[in-house]
């Protein structure tokens, strides 16, 4: 620990030696200089702090960026496992504001509310079943950092597959299974959190059929009315949908989530959160 203090002294101490003779250097240079010049030289100082700042703040953008984008990352490669039951405290917020939205299966809002969900997609009985398969990748990503550097939104199309339980004959069968991300980020503690997660459907169909057929609709919306999925019981904090728009043949495209445009401060753009008239989505 001395030796470490030591160290640390030491490099302060050429630190501040070589400023100093930095300084006087740059004074002895500038006595010889006229007016013009000198006024040459502020010009072209303050113009590099300028810079500097600029790309301090661009450095600042791109490091976010990529936390952000690690964060997404490690939320479907843990998910993929059921570690679910964690994220509340590795992947959310502490903002009361929090919340979760997977398409049909509703809206929560709060901590509690949010862990409570969580809670039921962790692994039935503390062990994950065999055939369990949730792959969801993250593509063509569109984030924004706000001016302020204190938020961040994001939106991804997530083509994925899962397996399921046939609900006539109760045999697991591989569904594809293609979905849009939008989250609203917060900053705490030095650390991007998810504020708002908000998972849209795209469709869901077997992997012997063709998604024109309506899998969702015709079989899928029945066996899963009321339920929260895999058989789980809904939450009593559960909240309506606030969008829910899966495939089906009279489907015309949207531009739902809408991807985020640069902002100031959250303020003043729209939420991925609650309500459906701020998240850029139709109800």
């Amino acid at each position: 620990m001395k030796k470490n203090a030591m160290f640390k002294v030491m490099k302060i101490s050429v630190r501040i030696s070589v400023l100093i003779v930095t300084t006087a250097f740059v004074m002895i240079y500038l006595s010889g200089c006229n007016q013009s010049e000198l006024k040459s030289i502020e010009a072209r100082v303050k113009q590099l702090e300028a810079d500097n700042e600029l790309y301090k703040k661009k450095v600042e953008r791109l490091d976010a960026v990529q936390e952000i984008q690690n964060l997404m990352g490690r939320y479907v490669w843990e998910h993929e496992v059921q570690k679910d039951p964690e994220f509340i405290d590795t992947k959310f917020a502490i903002s009361p504001d929090v919340s979760w939205e997977v398409a049909h299966l509703g809206f929560y809002q709060g901590r509690e509310a949010v862990k409570e969900i969580l809670d039921q997609h962790g692994p039935k009985g503390g062990a994950i079943a065999p055939g369990t398969l949730f792959l969801h990748t993250l593509t063509t990503p569109v984030i924004e950092i706000a001016e302020d550097g204190m938020t961040a939104k994001g939106v991804w199309k997530s083509p994925g597959a899962e397996t399921s339980t046939d609900p006539k004959t109760g045999k697991l069968m591989g569904m594809w299974a293609w979905t849009k991300y939008a989250c609203d980020f917060i900053k705490e503690e030095g650390k991007w959190k998810i504020l708002h997660y908000h998972v849209y459907r795209i469709f869901m169909t077997p992997a012997d059929m063709n998604y024109t057929d309506e899998y969702e609709h015709k079989v899928l919306a029945k066996a899963i009315a009321g339920a929260v999925g895999g058989g789980s019981q809904p939450s009593s904090k559960k909240q309506p949908t606030t969008y829910d728009n899966p495939f089906k043949t009279t489907f015309v495209p949207e531009l739902v989530p809408a991807p985020p445009v640069p902002y100031k401060t959250f303020s003043e753009t729209f939420s991925y959160g609650k309500p459906a008239a701020e998240t850029g989505t139709k109800k």
